[in-house]
C-alpha cells in the first residue's frame, strides 16, 4: 500500500510523464481494438470508409498528447473527429469513447465548472447521429459516465486548490511559529534577567548596610570589621559573576507585575512535589548526594526546570506517574524528570513542537553554562533532564 501510494505521488508530480502513460494506453488499446473487431467493423464498409475510420482513430489517439496544453482544443478535436466517425462509418469504438471520457475529465479539473458542463452537452450530441434504435439507450449510457467524468475532474480541480490553500497557511504557521519561538525566547530570558536581578539587587543591598556596620565598628573592633568587610568582598565577587552571567539577557519589560514574594530555591522542590501530588499528579521525589550551598540564581533555576517538567507532564500526560530526580555531584548538579506514557490531554495551547516550558528549561540551564535535554524514552514516556555546573561562567 505505502508502495503503491510513493509510485501514484511520483507519477503525479510529473504530469508529462501521466501523459504519456496514458496516450500509450490509449494506443494499446486502440491496436487490440483493430485486431479484435476488424472483421466485425469493417464488413459492410468500403475502402474509404476503412481507410477513413483508421485515420480519424489514430487521430483521435495522436492529439490526447497535448490534452493537458490545450484542453478545450483537444477537446473539440476529439468530439468533432469521433461525430464524424459515427456520421460516415457508424462505428463508435471503444478506445475514442474513453479518449472523450478523458478530454472531458481534463477540461472538468483545469478549467471553471460552466466549461465541464459544456463538454459534457457537447460529447454527448457527438453521438446524436447513431441510429434512432441505438441513440436513446447510447446516449444515456455515454452523458452518465461523462458527468461522472466531469465530477471527478471538478474534484481534483477543488484538491489542488485545498492543496494549494493549505501549503499557503503551513508556510504562514511556520513563519509565525518562528515569530512566536523568538518571543518565547525574549519572555524567558526576561524573566530569568528578572530573577537574577532581584538576587543582585540583594547582594548590593546586603553589602550596603554591612559596608555601613563595618564604618561604624572599624574604630573599636578592628577585627570585626575586616570580617564584615571580607563578607562584602565575597558578596561584591558573587554579585560580578551574577552580572556576567547576566550580561546580553537583560531586556527591557514593561510587563513585569511579579508580587513580592520570597524566591523559589532547590529546598523549595520537594514543596512543590507535595503540591503536585495534592492536585493528582503521580510524582516521587529521589535526592541524591549531599546538598549543597548553591548560588541563589542557581537555586531558582533548578526549582523552575522541575516546576516546568511538571507542568508539561501535567499537560500532556496528566495520568502519567512521574519521578524527580536531584543528584549532587562534585562538579555539578543534576536534575533529571521523567514521566511513563499515559493518556494525551486534549488540551492544545501552542503549535505542534513548540515548547515554552522546553525553551525555558534550555535557556536556563545555558545561562549557567549547563546544559538540558528533552525527549521520549523507550518505554514511550518523556524525559527532561538538566546539568548545571557549580563555577557560573560568563554569557
Amino acid at each position: 500500500m505505502d508502495r503503491s501510494r510513493r509510485v501514484a505521488s511520483a507519477l503525479l508530480a510529473r504530469p508529462p510523464l501521466v501523459d504519456v502513460l496514458v496516450f500509450l494506453l490509449l494506443a494499446l488499446s486502440m491496436i487490440v481494438e483493430f485486431i479484435a473487431s476488424r472483421d466485425a467493423v469493417y464488413k459492410g464498409l468500403t475502402t474509404f470508409q476503412k481507410r477513413l475510420s483508421i485515420s480519424l482513430l489514430i487521430s483521435i489517439v495522436l492529439v490526447m498528447l497535448f490534452r493537458r496544453r490545450v484542453p478545450l482544443s483537444v477537446f473539440l478535436a476529439v468530439a468533432s473527429l469521433q461525430f464524424v466517425l459515427l456520421a460516415q462509418t457508424g462505428w463508435h469504438p471503444f478506445t475514442a469513447e474513453w479518449c472523450l471520457y478523458v478530454c472531458t475529465y481534463t477540461v472538468a479539473s483545469l478549467k471553471p465548472l460552466r466549461w465541464a458542463v459544456a463538454a459534457v452537452v457537447l460529447a454527448t450530441l457527438t453521438w446524436s447521429v447513431l441510429p434512432s434504435q441505438d441513440k436513446c439507450p447510447c446516449m444515456v449510457q455515454l452523458s452518465t459516465f461523462l458527468i461522472f467524468a466531469a465530477i471527478a475532474g471538478f474534484s481534483a480541480q477543488a484538491g489542488r486548490r485545498l492543496m494549494r490553500e493549505l501549503q499557503r497557511q503551513a508556510g504562514i504557521l511556520r513563519s509565525t511559529r518562528e515569530q512566536r519561538l523568538g518571543l518565547a525566547l525574549d519572555q524567558e530570558r526576561t524573566r530569568v534577567a528578572r530573577e537574577l536581578h532581584d538576587m543582585v539587587a540583594h547582594a548590593v543591598t546586603v553589602m550596603v548596610v554591612q559596608a555601613g556596620a563595618a564604618r561604624m565598628v572599624a574604630a573599636t573592633d578592628r577585627l570585626r570589621a575586616d570580617n564584615i568587610l571580607a563578607r562584602v568582598e565575597a558578596l561584591a565577587g558573587q554579585a560580578l559573576q551574577e552580572l556576567r552571567s547576566l550580561r546580553g539577557s537583560l531586556v527591557a519589560d514593561s510587563n513585569a507585575s511579579d508580587e513580592a514574594r520570597p524566591p523559589p530555591s532547590s529546598e523549595s522542590i520537594p514543596s512543590l512535589i507535595e503540591h503536585e501530588r495534592a492536585t493528582g499528579l503521580h510524582v516521587d521525589l529521589e535526592v541524591m548526594g549531599d546538598p549543597q550551598l548553591l548560588d541563589p540564581a542557581m537555586e531558582i533555576s533548578l526549582y523552575r526546570i522541575v516546576q516546568e517538567a511538571l507542568t508539561n507532564v501535567r499537560k500532556h500526560a496528566p495520568t502519567a506517574e512521574a519521578h524527580v530526580a536531584l543528584r549532587y555531584l562534585a562538579p555539578a548538579v543534576e536534575v533529571e524528570i521523567a514521566n511513563g506514557p499515559g493518556v494525551p490531554s486534549a488540551r492544545s495551547d501552542s503549535l505542534p513542537g513548540f515548547g515554552r516550558g522546553l525553551i525555558g528549561i534550555r535557556e536556563r540551564a545555558a545561562l549557567f553554562g549547563g546544559e538540558a535535554y528533552a525527549g521520549r524514552t523507550n518505554e514511550g514516556g518523556f524525559r527532561v533532564s538538566a546539568r548545571l555546573p557549580l563555577q557560573l561562567v560568563p554569557a
